[in-house]
């Protein structure tokens, strides 16, 4: 059996070990159940009380369903459509569910409107071009074989 002194950092976990530098132990350490440092259970910064962790009703956390973050349809008029427009949607409909996370949820709803308003400006500036595009396209085509 090996023997280790009273702060040997080659010691095995001893839960009776109550001295000042048991970094780890019960009572004393960063990481401690009493201890009120940051992964503390009775506070820090990531406690059972820190926002947007484990929400309870009432607890002013996120609860309920979110707004729809219409993502996907700022993707695809992106790609399809009008690049600018599209992007400021994707930006938009990212936010949503973060917002939600964080307990403003007017915020949320507010970026699912603003990415779902986007997308159809996309949408519909990509038809326009499109447009314009076939009509200049069919006048040039037309008259190169006149």
């Amino acid at each position: 059996m090996t023997n280790y002194g009273p702060n040997d950092p080659n010691q095995p976990y001893d839960p009776n070990n109550k001295g000042s530098d048991d970094t780890y132990g019960q009572h004393s350490g960063q990481y401690g159940q009493q201890n009120d440092g940051q992964y503390g259970q009775q506070g820090g910064q990531y406690g059972a009380g820190a926002p947007g962790y484990n929400p309870m009703p009432g607890d002013g956390g996120a609860v309920g369903t979110p707004p729809p973050n219409n993502l996907a349809m700022a993707i695809i008029t992106t790609v399809l459509c009008c690049l600018p427009l599209g992007i400021v949607a994707i930006i938009q409909a990212t936010k949503v569910n973060s917002l939600w996370a964080q307990g403003d949820h007017a915020g949320a709803r507010e970026a699912s409107e603003k990415a779902k308003k986007f997308s159809i400006w996309s949408a519909i500036a990509g038809i326009v071009f499109g447009i314009i595009y076939a009509i200049l396209m069919f006048t040039i085509l037309k008259d190169s074989n006149a």
